[in-house]
């Protein structure tokens, strides 16, 4: 059981490790915000479920076909070209 709690307050703690990295915004020498991400990672039973919700929420609001934009943006232009 000990085992199954470390592996997963390990996996909290690089999710939360790897979003706060990439934040170029937050003090990297900030002692709360260390503590608070050594504190998440150790309720993980808590923070672990919220960190996949907003993941999974955020994947539902970005387009499947991010590289499809461009081209229906061109292909708009076009139409537009041929018909004025």
């Amino acid at each position: 059981m000990l085992i199954t709690y470390l592996m997963f307050s390990g996996l909290t703690f690089s999710v939360v490790l790897q979003a706060f990295l990439k934040d170029h915004l937050a003090s990297k020498q900030d002692t709360a915000a260390w503590v608070f991400i050594i504190a998440a990672s150790a309720i993980w039973p808590l923070t672990l479920p919220c960190i996949i919700r907003s993941k999974l929420r955020a994947a539902k609001l970005q387009p499947t076909l991010p590289s499809a934009q461009p081209f229906q943006i061109k292909q708009a232009h076009a139409t537009q070209a041929q018909e004025g």
